[in-house]
């Protein structure tokens, strides 16, 4: 006679409590849970649509506008770069009006420039330290413009504090060795020599080979000049 091959139940009368009480649970906020599922795929669902739907449209009318906008700021028309001719988009229309865009990134920079370039330094600060700079060009560049407009404003350290960040934000041999001059120079004017000795030096041993370490090699010379007899 075949021998029964019904399931034993191994499992423990503790297992089997907690099996329980999930189950009771779960029937307890089924609605609830319904509710939390059906508002968790209507926010994917938005994000998907944002960001392969909307942002994309966006950005390719933010990079139309922006391309005006960049033409002014070639031609110095730092204003009307800013504010828009009154039929083509500024900056801060830009910024405004297609913000998460690229272009409305990139157009923070743009503005920042143009603030500092009209005087409106507090504007320039403010715009500058709200751009996220994407490479490793325009954020060395964006630093300097805030050390410039602090020093503008007579808050030294932090304009030399910016000054030291735009050198040391890229290793490249465009920005960097233009920025530790800067920051050389104008430790020098404010009588930290030893900063500006330590700033011409470095660029004199590392960019050696470019227009800014031979101009560091003489700016060394004067600077132990001053030293030697402070």
């Amino acid at each position: 006679m075949a021998e029964s091959t019904t399931p034993v139940d191994i499992s423990t009368p503790k297992q089997t409590n907690i099996l329980t009480a999930a189950t009771n649970l779960y029937r307890k906020n089924e609605k609830p849970l319904h509710y939390l599922a059906i508002a968790i795929l209507l926010i994917v669902i938005g994000y998907l649509a944002y960001s392969k739907l909307y942002l994309p449209k966006k950005e390719k009318e933010g990079q139309a506008a922006l391309f005006h906008a960049q033409n002014y700021f070639a031609k110095d028309s730092f204003v009307v770069a800013l504010n828009g001719d009154g039929e083509n988009e500024g900056f801060t229309d830009i910024i405004n009006n297609y913000s998460g865009t690229k272009s409305a990134n990139l157009s923070k920079y743009y503005a920042g420039i143009s603030y500092l370039n009209i005087g409106k330094f507090e504007d320039a600060i403010e715009m500058l330290k709200s751009y996220s700079a994407p490479d490793m060009m325009t954020k060395p560049m964006a630093f300097g413009a805030i050390g410039d407009a602090y020093m503008e404003l007579n808050k030294t350290e932090d304009g030399l504090s910016y000054y030291r960040k735009a050198a040391q934000a890229s290793d490249n041999e465009l920005t960097a060795p233009m920025f530790w001059i800067k920051y050389g120079n104008a430790c020098e004017q404010f009588n930290q020599l030893d900063n500006a000795k330590d700033a011409y030096t470095t660029v004199a041993k590392k960019y050696s080979l470019t227009s800014y370490g031979r101009e560091a090699e003489k700016f060394l010379v004067r600077i132990e000049t001053k030293i030697a007899t402070k």
